[in-house]
């Protein structure tokens, strides 16, 4: 009985640790993001992405600049700067504060989801159960479009929780 619990036991943080070591996966308006190196991951209970696979995938420009350990974004109409350890991004010319700051993962320049969900204008989403980070510049679009014609946010909120019967 004693060998029975241990094994269980076993078993279950065996289970434990390979869901952990899952990694975590990214897509951008449905397309899965391929990183050929550094894969996103927790940091600091943050997850945290590759900042060059992301931007790109979304069209950007993104340079590095190895004297000031700085990247630099052209995303569309947004200019975006961030130093390596720095807690602050400079977007558009207005600072702005990170919960923790960029950092470098086998040669490549980590950000915080949040920083991308608050400042690169997508809708992102934290899919735990499949430990998935969802990008979606559709959906965002999508909701300015409906935002031109009249719709608020709490219409839109009330709207999307409506069940339609036909």
């Amino acid at each position: 009985m004693k060998t029975a619990y241990l094994l269980a036991s076993a078993l279950c943080v065996l289970a434990g640790t390979a869901a952990s070591a899952q990694g975590i996966h990214v897509t951008v308006d449905g397309t899965t993001v391929d990183f050929p190196d550094v894969q996103p991951q927790m940091i600091s209970s943050r997850v945290m992405v590759p900042l060059r696979g992301v931007f790109e995938e979304f069209g950007a420009n993104v340079h590095w600049d190895l004297s000031t350990q700085s990247v630099h974004i052209i995303d569309h109409d947004r200019k975006i700067t961030m130093q390596i350890g720095s807690r602050t991004a400079i977007v558009n010319g207005n600072r702005v504060a990170l919960d923790v700051p960029a950092t470098m993962v086998g040669g490549r320049t980590m950000v915080p989801l949040r920083f991308i969900s608050e400042n690169a204008r997508r809708e992102v989403y934290w899919n735990a159960s499949i430990r998935t980070v969802e990008i979606d510049s559709i959906a965002l679009n999508a909701r300015k479009s409906l935002s031109r014609l009249g719709y608020t946010k709490t219409r839109l909120a009330l709207t999307s929780r409506t069940n339609f019967s036909v």
